[in-house]
């Protein structure tokens, strides 16, 4: 057991010195719950990548816009109270359903990877896209908003930003597989969806915008910021089934 590379011991019917010198102890006494284990932990270890994905894309996506804002239009894109809520809809609640995503149906198919980091080319390279893409949603958005005014173009970048990260998440939930297939599985993800969604309403159609300096908004506008907050959904499921 101490020459192994990982030593196993019975929990019921090994001896206390078996399981003293293991590096697993079995309290089933049943081979297959290492399988189990590490299904688990590699589910673990896939959530923490989703994790960081998400939200280091996201918020590089965030920083972009307000450095091309200050360099392209001259004045700072959104405020900082709009910043706060921002982050406060989009990191907190899909972060914490993240966290939650059962396993894949693939998880178990690779091999085992003795050095495997958090921060692998592929996850970079993830985040590099994703974040240019988000960047270039936002910067759409505030455009478009300005041919009407500067009030206008914030609030279609504030609910872009929104609606987008909160879109993407749901794609962020799989890491190969397409997220149509396992769209049920986490109902806790489609509840927060549905919570996020009508906190944004509530900002942006009552008159509590006005404390976040956001303004009505027409329906065309709306729905060019809702297909513009699809943007990242839909890239990041066809970088998926194109790997596929």
């Amino acid at each position: 057991l101490m020459a192994a590379d990982i030593g196993c011991a019975m929990g019921k019917s090994g001896t206390d010195v078996a399981k003293g010198v293991s590096d697993i102890i079995l309290t089933d006494d049943d081979f297959s719950s290492i399988v189990n284990s590490i299904k688990e932990g590699r589910a673990i270890f896939a959530n923490i990548r989703k994790i960081l994905m998400y939200l280091v894309s996201s918020n590089i996506a965030e920083l972009l816009f307000m450095l091309l804002g200050v360099i392209i239009f001259g004045n700072i894109p959104l405020v900082a109270s709009q910043l706060l809520w921002i982050n406060l809809i989009t990191d907190l609640i899909p972060v914490s359903t993240l966290g939650m995503e059962p396993p894949e149906r693939d998880i178990m198919n690779t091999a085992p990877q003795r050095k495997q980091t958090l921060f692998s080319k592929k996850l970079v390279t993830s985040i590099a896209y994703q974040s240019l893409v988000m960047t270039l949603c936002f910067i759409a958005a505030y455009v478009i908003g300005l041919l009407t005014s500067v009030e206008a173009a914030a609030t279609m970048a504030f609910v872009c930003a929104i609606l987008s990260q909160l879109i993407f998440s749901f794609s962020a939930r799989t890491e190969n597989e397409s997220v149509i297939f396992s769209l049920t599985k986490n109902k806790t993800s489609l509840c927060a969806l549905a919570f996020s969604i009508v906190v944004l309403l509530f900002v942006t159609l009552t008159p509590i915008k006005v404390l976040f300096g956001l303004c009505a908004i027409s329906l065309g506008q709306w729905l060019i910021t809702i297909l513009l907050s699809l943007v990242p959904f839909v890239v990041n499921e066809a970088v998926k089934l194109i790997k596929k």
